[in-house]
């Protein structure tokens, strides 16, 4: 019996089964038209079966390689003959008019359509279910169908019970091996108070930094690989957090974008399982877990971390979904390995489907923690870490806390060290920002126009936008624009999160090699992602919030080898970052002119002009003749264009017109 079987063994014969064709207990029961249909295609398949080879056989080969999915349909006979007849026998004649009868013909196959399944031969059937209990299937009375709405809603219930939380586990009845926190002992000298004092770091309580790679404390062959990477001292973020994560403390840790987070506690990270034992394969799981909101950032993440534990025989496993299955990933889980990056969801699929397990998790990581929560992952982490021995180490990492992320990563850690490094959730110092306030979503279009090719020369931009379909609009105008080629290739790549992983991948690597290219993407590109010598950012989309913001500007401005040293013996490239507004963005405007002051920057005459028409500030709000969208399509205000271009030579002296042009 395998899966091309015409008997799949799913359901035992009964007494009604075995005569289908007859009626039982003596009562009449009318023909079902579905059942008459197809006893005529079964009456005719002698003559199918031997027609003309010079006819269509594909007809015949499709139930062959299709019979290993079945459809799995409410399971009523009423239910499948109104299905039936909507699609295959003529309109009732007696129906309001035809209009209406193929409106409710539509209808029933949207419901049908809602309502299928598919699953394996073989597989064991279970009936779909309403929110009120009940079996999917009526008494043929169409007042007692589901609505559209029903089976839409239920559709998304059983989405979203894919990825529902892990299961809680009773850790008492669990006896967990004991392992080593502590590397180096915590300590509070009043010589590293002045070091944090100068460096505007926060560590509450204090601990001290480690300021050198010192090896007595990092294995040699780690000591050779960071090196090697071009580190020859730990940058701030790193300093403070190795000092807390060594100390065996859990942390919260907020500093900028591009400050070296990552390898801040990939570093501890690796002395921590190398003072464990070796993992057993198809036993044990992972000894560190890394959670990442984003299929890029668990990549790159999961990058980094096999090239520092890789030279010391380790091994790293990246659960982040793409173009690899759930079995491909459980079985190369199952071959063991020291670490596991990855998304809250695929996470929690391989533990379920016993890829693996976290028994063996003593050291935590949740990156981008305030971005996991927002994107609504709260349950799905919760249940996570609560699957995770308690006396656990864990780290939580992001450039921003809000108030309510910070209150609810306190639950997740036990007395935790507070790490801030510079000021929290401020933008970076390294990115000169300016703020052009526009007309209009047209003037948005052609100040773009005329300043990319000004600015990509200079080195990689980004050009952020709000949506998904935005994303696509822009690319491909730009990409239309003979402007923007180099030797005939575009220079122009996009990503949102609604593109297949490899296309993602494929943007970002052409990306990264091409100097002058240009990436449109949604907030997907706003976070995690080290893509070096990024020198401008265009917010050509107001970011939603301040937070966002942040994000979006730290991509460039970012540690540099070749960078201007800051007077902390920290190298980083200077970046700029334009964000276009409009009358629309007035509420906005007003976050960052309070954002600005705190942060000393210079505000513009034309920004608090604009920030009179925020509602915050009494105004009247945004006006209803500005439109939205791109912009593409509408009138063309070409001197706009022309006073643009001297704007945009005014802001890069330096700047040559591009090749492009």
């Amino acid at each position: 019996m395998g899966w091309f079987s015409d008997d799949s063994g799913d359901e035992e014969p009964t007494a009604a089964s075995s005569s289908p064709n007859k009626p039982q207990n003596g009562d009449e029961e009318e023909e079902d038209p579905l059942d008459a249909y197809m006893n005529s295609l079964d009456a005719n398949s002698s003559t199918a079966s031997a027609k003309p080879s010079g006819q269509r056989l594909d007809h015949d080969a499709e139930d062959e390689a299709t019979s290993h999915w079945e459809s799995k349909r409410p399971s009523s006979t009423s239910d499948r003959g109104s299905a039936a007849s909507s699609r295959l026998l003529p309109s009732n004649p007696h129906a309001e008019s035809q209009a209406a009868t193929q409106q409710l013909n539509y209808e029933r196959e949207a419901r049908l359509a809602i309502s299928t399944t598919f699953v394996k031969a073989g597989d064991k059937r279970s009936h779909v279910h309403l929110k009120n209990g009940q079996d999917d299937h009526d008494d043929g009375d169409e007042d007692n169908e589901p609505s559209l709405q029903q089976l839409a809603q239920q559709n998304m219930d059983m989405h979203h019970q894919e990825i529902s939380p892990l299961e809680t586990i009773n850790h008492n009845t669990i006896t967990y091996p004991p392992f080593r926190k502590i590397f180096v002992p915590p300590k509070n000298t009043p010589s590293f108070t002045q070091w944090r004092d100068e460096h505007s770091i926060t560590c509450q309580p204090p601990i001290n930094p480690i300021l050198h790679f010192d090896p007595e404390i990092f294995p040699m062959e780690l000591i050779k690989r960071i090196v090697k990477s071009g580190y020859d001292t730990p940058t701030l973020v790193q300093c403070q957090t190795l000092g807390v994560a060594l100390a065996g403390r859990d942390g919260l840790i907020t500093a900028a974008t591009g400050s070296g987070k990552t390898l801040a506690y990939i570093w501890p990270l690796i002395i921590h399982i190398l003072d464990q034992p070796h993992i057993t394969p198809n036993i044990d799981g992972p000894i560190s877990l890394i959670l990442c909101p984003t299929r890029e950032l668990s990549k790159q993440v999961a990058k980094y971390a096999k090239l520092y534990i890789e030279p010391l025989s380790g091994s790293v496993v990246e659960v982040s979904g793409g173009n690899r299955g759930t079995w491909e990933l459980c079985k190369e889980l199952k071959k063991g390995c020291e670490i596991v990056v990855g998304t809250p969801g695929r996470i929690i699929d391989v533990v379920r489907k016993k890829g693996t397990n976290l028994h063996r998790v003593t050291f935590l990581v949740v990156d981008e923690a305030d971005r996991m929560l927002s994107m609504g992952f709260e349950k799905q982490v919760g249940s996570i870490l609560g699957n995770v021995r308690p006396d656990r180490q864990t780290l939580l990492l992001s450039a921003t806390f809000g108030k309510r992320v910070e209150r609810v990563a306190r639950g997740w850690l036990k007395d935790p060290v507070r790490i801030a490094i510079g000021r929290t959730g401020t933008s970076s110092e390294h990115v000169d920002q300016h703020i052009m306030v526009l007309p209009s979503v047209e003037a948005k279009r052609l100040w773009l126009v005329e300043m990319l090719p000004i600015l990509a020369p200079l080195g990689r931009a980004i050009v952020f936008v709000a949506t998904r379909d935005g994303c696509d609009e822009l690319s491909a105008a730009l990409q239309s624009t003979s402007m923007f080629r180099d030797n005939g290739d575009s220079i122009i790549v996009s990503i949102h999160g609604d593109k297949d992983q490899s296309d993602r991948n494929a943007a970002i690597s052409l990306f990264k090699k091409n100097s002058s290219a240009v990436l449109i993407a949604t907030d997907v590109a706003s976070r995690g992602l080290d893509i070096p010598d990024v020198m401008t950012v265009i917010n050509y989309d107001a970011a939603k919030n301040l937070d966002s913001h942040v994000h979006r500007v730290g991509r460039a401005g970012r540690m540099s080898k070749t960078g201007k040293d800051d007077g902390t013996g920290e190298q980083y490239q200077q970046g700029v970052a334009y964000t276009l507004l409009t009358d629309k963005n007035a509420d906005f405007g007003q976050t960052l002119v309070e954002a600005f002051e705190r942060e000393g920057r210079e505000v513009s005459q034309e920004l608090l002009a604009l920030c009179q028409k925020s509602k915050r500030h009494g105004g009247g709000g945004r006006k209803k003749h500005d439109k939205g969208g791109l912009g593409f399509g509408g009138t063309d205000p070409s001197t706009y264009g022309a006073r643009n271009a001297s704007i945009g030579n005014q802001m890069q002296p330096d700047a040559k017109r591009s090749r492009w042009g």
